[in-house]
């Protein structure tokens, strides 16, 4: 079988290839840890390179997109409280990163991967709400038909249902993650 040679690639290219930003590539370039033919990056000599030098060790496991979002969240944040001015390069690194971000959470939403706090509480409370009055309910419209099939007394049954359908909806209340005191 024939080796297969790479051909090389534009600055934008090998920044797709790999997931960085085109400002990135320009930076490595400027830093001389591209492997360049002409002014083409030979791209797995560049990733070989950059691997060697550690530039391109990421995370690894499930929650890389969670480190790399926190990580970039965490930049930006400080970058804004320093007020410190950035290269073209950084400027343009910082703003395709924020524009990332904004588009997966954009994304997220629409796929409803990620919602509103509030409207989902309001939503759980309606719920919660709905399931109580209904056991609250219960007791008046079963203990005339229990009465009667167990031989007893109405009032002691009703009385007795009511009893334990409130204790069980307080102990359900007064549970971690429990809706109570929301609106």
């Amino acid at each position: 079988m024939a080796d297969v040679v790479s051909l090389p690639v534009s600055q934008n290219e090998f920044a797709k290839l790999i997931g960085v930003s085109k400002g990135t590539v320009s930076k490595w370039k400027a830093a001389g840890k591209l492997v360049m033919v002409g002014d083409r990056v030979d791209a797995d000599a560049s990733r070989a390179r950059l691997e060697g030098l550690g530039v391109l060790d990421r995370p690894k496991g499930d929650d890389i997109d969670a480190r790399i979002d926190a990580a970039a969240a965490t930049g930006l944040r400080a970058l804004m409280a320093s007020g410190q001015l950035l290269d073209k390069a950084d400027a343009e690194t910082v703003r395709e990163n924020f524009v990332a971000l904004k588009r997966k959470l954009e994304l997220e939403v629409a796929s409803g991967t990620l919602v509103e706090v509030d409207p989902l509480r309001r939503q759980l409370f309606t719920m919660w709400r709905a399931q109580r009055d209904a056991w609250q309910t219960w007791p008046v419209r079963v203990s005339a038909i229990m009465a009667d099939e167990l031989g007893i007394e109405e009032g002691r049954l009703l009385a007795a249902l009511e009893r334990h359908v409130r204790l069980q909806l307080s102990e359900l209340s007064d549970r971690p993650g429990s809706l109570r005191g929301s609106d």
